[in-house]
This record gives C-alpha cells, sequence and structure tokens, in this order.
C-alpha cells in the first residue's frame, strides 16, 4: 500500500451512492470537527495528511469514475497557500469537486483569485453547521439537476 494512503481515514460504512468528501487540515482538532459534521450529513469522508496524498485519491477516484465531491483544504496546508493547492490538485481532473477553503473570512475577500484558484466558497474555522450543510446541499443539488 502506498505509504501516502496509510494515513488515510475513511468513515465507517461508507456507501457507493454517498457524497464523498476529501479533507486537509493542519489542525486536528478542528479536521475531526469537520469529519464529524460530515458524517453527520452523510457524507463519506477521507482525509489526508499531505498534498501527494490528496492528488492520488483524487486522481484515482476520477480515473474509477467515482469522483470526490467536496474537496476541504485549509487555508494554508503544510506551508503552502491553501488557493493554490485547490487549484493544482484540481487540474487534472475530469469532474471537479465543489472546493471549499476553510479559513478566516476576512483573508478571502478577493472573489476574483478564489474563482481562479477554483474555490467555490470560504468557510470560517469556525464554521456553522447549518450554513455548511446549505452549502453543501445546494452544490449537491446543481450537480445532480
Amino acid at each position: 500500500m502506498d505509504g501516502e494512503l496509510s494515513h488515510l481515514r475513511l468513515t465507517p460504512n461508507p456507501g457507493q451512492d454517498k457524497p464523498t468528501a476529501l479533507v486537509l487540515s493542519h489542525d486536528v482538532v478542528l479536521g475531526n470537527r469537520l469529519i464529524g459534521r460530515l458524517a453527520s450529513f452523510g457524507i463519506q469522508t477521507r482525509e489526508a495528511n499531505s498534498a501527494t496524498g490528496a492528488a492520488s485519491i483524487l486522481r484515482r477516484a476520477d480515473m474509477r469514475k467515482q469522483p470526490i465531491d467536496y474537496l476541504i483544504v485549509d487555508g494554508r496546508f503544510q506551508g503552502i497557500c491553501g488557493m493554490s493547492l485547490c487549484a493544482a490538485l484540481c487540474v487534472p481532473l475530469r469532474q471537479r469537486p465543489m472546493v471549499l477553503l476553510q479559513a478566516p473570512i476576512e483573508d478571502c475577500l478577493d472573489k476574483d483569485t478564489l474563482e481562479r484558484s477554483g474555490v467555490h466558497a470560504v468557510i470560517d474555522a469556525d464554521f456553522d453547521q447549518n450554513d455548511l450543510n446549505q452549502s453543501l446541499q445546494s452544490f449537491r443539488s446543481i450537480q445532480q439537476a
């Protein structure tokens, strides 16, 4: 097994028809909180501890025609700008996920830069559960239409 993939965590009872999310978080507490919230919404969740591990997961899922629905990345992940990382991770994909950047809102006021990076939404580290759920459901509805 690939060494990068040995650090993955998968929520229990994954289902083929469930939406999936890939989370890249440098903060263990915030990452666990986010993963718990996503699981409560019925979203199968994976976590990667490195950019190369995330790239591998995204490419494999895309090749299997079971793409990741949501990519959630810290504003700064392992010293890399989250927007740049999101853009780089999504370039080779045929079907791109909804990209959420987890960062202080005041750090992400330039909407043009966010759009160029492929970021769909910014969620604050202290995100509201209802707002997060509404954003995810809205995107899912658009994708299924």
